[in-house]
């Protein structure tokens, strides 16, 4: 299956480089593209308002409830490879 991932700076250009290895899409409710990802799953890669320029292959899926805690747990276990600490936005207990 094929899914497409609108990449924003400098997530889109990290992603190409290899500094960024999980793309990570963040809901309380349970909308696409969850539960549709698969392992060997196409992904379309375009950064905002420009063409689709790059595919990458799905290696691994994970699907969480998402709480505070497994919040919290998912940044110290693979911020870096989201790269949350690129996220402005991104909340962190102190």
């Amino acid at each position: 299956m094929q899914h497409m991932a609108i990449l924003r700076q400098p997530f889109f250009d990290m992603v190409l480089s290899g500094k960024k290895t999980i793309e990570s899409r963040w809901s309380m409710n349970k909308v696409a593209p969850y539960g549709k990802v698969s392992i060997g799953d196409k992904i379309l890669l375009k950064e905002t308002g420009k063409d689709v320029t790059a595919i990458a292959i799905v290696k691994d899926v994970k699907y969480y409830e998402l709480t505070p805690e497994i919040v919290e747990e998912i940044r110290l276990c693979y911020g870096k490879q989201i790269g949350t600490d690129k996220f402005v936005d991104w909340e962190t207990t102190p």
